[in-house]
């Protein structure tokens, strides 16, 4: 865990003090994100819809993070994309500090929810969770989803859930 703490529950795990109001911070930081890039589509004259995410002049950021290499594949019917060799899971690890990494994993779905509360980009695997590889998915919020991404607190990371 990154660093010491009375426990805090956000249903997915309990995390400490510090790991709350660092999920609280990813989760602004993406919302910054995700709402520029929605800016910028709209500008571009396009609906905030998945396929259009990046499109326009936003911010001049990697689509998907800073890897080795992406590739498309499909999961029971289902288009995801993995994600080889992040250079920040390296960092993290190389630091002794996976439990800190996966928290700024939570990026993806903060950008996404921002973007289009409707939809969100989740981590079917997850290089800090111990997987070789991080894949991605773009599904549909819940209500719930919504409903916790709106809150303050720092179960909001719950939408990241396979």
């Amino acid at each position: 865990m990154a660093g010491e703490g009375t426990p805090v529950t956000a249903d997915k795990d309990t995390i400490n003090r510090d790991e709350a109001a660092q999920a609280v911070a990813i989760k602004r930081y993406g919302t910054e994100i995700g709402e520029a890039v929605r800016r910028a589509v709209a500008e571009a004259g396009l609906p905030p819809e998945p396929a259009n995410y990046g499109k326009g002049k936003g911010r001049d950021l990697p689509g998907f993070g800073m890897h080795d290499g992406i590739e498309a594949c499909e999961v029971a019917g289902e288009p995801r994309l993995r994600a080889h060799g992040c250079v920040l899971a390296k960092v993290w690890y190389e630091k002794g500090q996976d439990a800190l990494g996966r928290i700024y994993c939570y990026v993806d779905p903060a950008k996404y929810m921002a973007y289009n509360p409707d939809v969100k980009m989740i981590h079917t695997r997850c290089v800090p969770d111990g997987d070789a590889f991080c894949e991605l998915a773009v599904r549909s919020t819940t209500p719930e989803d919504r409903k916790r991404f709106r809150g303050d607190g720092p179960d909001w990371i719950t939408v990241d859930a396979p």
